[in-house]
């Protein structure tokens, strides 16, 4: 995948086109929220969330059926809401939790959002887009001074850097659902194999009033995979 086409609007384009069609053709917290993989990482967020949220705003960028928003709403937070790309997603969103905001949004289109949030979530999102990095960075934009994000990610890299998937611009959306589609539709699954370590780094560097606080490491629940996925605290300086 060369630098031209990663970053190119076409791309973010056909991405766009995946993450819809994922979303028409399965239902995540039907699916693959159910896997006990997945159920050791939600309970990471949740208890981050149980800390954070309450009494607080909070949006999560990438919020499929809107899980976590439910949570959310549960554990107090004064303001809810769910961005998601995929038009299914957001419709299942509104149908399950009614009293949560949810709107389908592009996550490079946020910017009336800036500055407006205390907690910002951005969980199994970023190993999907291109610029992995700007899109990080929106999401850390969307914070007052002192907000808190969290992101999670598969740590699947296997070596000192990120791993981008083999994809080329004349792929068509079905071949690149069959290619790199989440939910498991994908033979790579993803745009990209983090090295989870190098990516909070990454997301931090150049920010000097964000601070990464904890990278907190998530085991397979048979403990045979360790750190398979990585969730990541941040905090945006008071």
């Amino acid at each position: 995948m060369n630098s031209s086409w990663k970053y190119s609007e076409d791309l973010r384009k056909k991405l766009a086109k995946v993450r819809d069609s994922e979303g028409q053709l399965k239902d995540h917290c039907a699916e693959m929220y159910q896997r006990p993989g997945h159920q050791r990482r939600m309970q990471v967020v949740e208890s981050l969330l149980a800390k954070f949220v309450s009494g607080r705003d909070f949006i999560d960028i990438g919020c499929a059926e809107g899980l976590y928003c439910g949570t959310a709403d549960e554990l107090g937070a004064r303001r809810v809401l769910g961005i998601d790309i995929a038009s299914s997603k957001i419709e299942r969103a509104v149908e399950r939790y009614p009293t949560c905001e949810f709107r389908c949004r592009d996550i490079f289109n946020l910017v009336d959002l800036r500055n407006q949030f205390d907690i910002a979530l951005c969980t199994e999102v970023l190993q999907h887009i291109s610029d992995y990095q700007v899109a990080a960075g929106i999401v850390i934009d969307c914070l007052r001074p002192g907000g808190y994000a969290i992101f999670t990610a598969p740590n699947l890299s296997g070596a000192s850097d990120h791993i981008p998937a083999t994809i080329s611009p004349d792929m068509t959306i079905d071949q690149l659902l069959a290619e790199i589609g989440g939910a498991g539709f994908g033979r790579q699954n993803a745009l990209w194999k983090f090295n989870t370590d190098k990516l909070y780094e990454e997301i931090v560097r150049g920010r000097p009033n964000v601070k990464l606080l904890e990278k907190i490491p998530v085991d397979t629940p048979d403990g045979q995979r360790r750190n398979l996925w990585t969730v990541g605290l941040i905090q945006v300086d008071v």
